[in-house]
């Protein structure tokens, strides 16, 4: 199953630059189909073709309760915190959806997991998700995004 995941993951990867250099050759800056999600925990959008809306969502509603807790800072607010970003990460994780095999999902997903594991550090869910990321990107020879 893994073998199946990582060649899909490279597939995917190889077909996604090709349509990248293809968009950059042409000149081509507009998508309609292209969706918005953030780049960073601060919220930054980048561009990015194919995003399931309900990823989207929950992807935002975890940046945009970044405010509230660092606001009230609260026990419960930081657990509220934890779930939001663990279901984004899940929600953009390829394991949950195969239509996220591509850089930006993995690397959107990646951050996600990557917050949750700040705010809890024994989360294993968050554990297994970032493992599983890192592990597609080590077996296809890329770099894991920092």
């Amino acid at each position: 199953m893994k073998r199946i995941l990582v060649l899909l993951f490279s597939a995917t990867v190889i077909a996604g630059c090709d349509r990248m250099e293809e968009k950059k050759t042409t000149g081509n800056q507009e998508n309609q189909n292209t969706k918005q999600i953030p780049s960073d925990t601060k919220g930054n959008m980048n561009s990015t073709a194919g995003t399931d809306s309900v990823a989207l969502k929950l992807s935002q509603d975890a940046y945009e309760f970044e405010k509230v807790y660092e606001k009230n800072k609260t026990a419960a607010d930081k657990q509220e915190l934890i779930r939001k970003h663990l279901s984004a990460g899940n929600a953009f994780s390829p394991d949950g959806n195969v239509h996220h095999m591509n850089r930006e999902s993995f690397r959107t997903s990646l951050k996600h997991y990557r917050r949750v594991l700040e705010l809890d550090p024994l989360n294993n869910a968050a554990k297994e998700g970032k493992e599983l990321i890192e592990g597609m990107y080590k077996q296809i020879g890329l770099p894991v995004p920092e």
